[in-house]
């Protein structure tokens, strides 16, 4: 449950996408960025739209999370398509824009 007073709380309580990775670990979309649910700690880290970054996810709305069959993490928003780059520092590159 999302609470206002910790950062490492989920971002918001409207989830519109689960998805568990090949490696384990689960992602959750909301309606307020794109979270990754660590087990062990039970903390979120928070992926959200920084206008100033382009390498930053294209919207906070997250509509739909996909993995593909070389273990990329792809992220729909109302922006756009986004593509998860898990070896550069957890950045995002827009596919896709509205």
């Amino acid at each position: 449950m999302h609470n206002a007073d910790d950062s490492l709380s989920i971002s918001n309580n409207t989830i519109r996408a689960i998805y568990e990775d090949k490696q384990g670990l689960l992602w959750i979309g909301t309606w307020d960025g794109l979270n990754l649910f660590d087990p062990d700690s039970n903390k979120f880290t928070h992926f959200k739209n920084n206008s100033e970054d382009p390498k930053s996810i294209s919207d906070n709305r997250v509509r739909c999370l996909l993995e593909d069959k070389e273990g990329r993490l792809w992220v729909g928003t109302y922006k756009g398509l986004n593509k998860f780059d898990r070896e550069k520092i957890k950045k995002f590159k827009d596919l896709l824009m509205r």
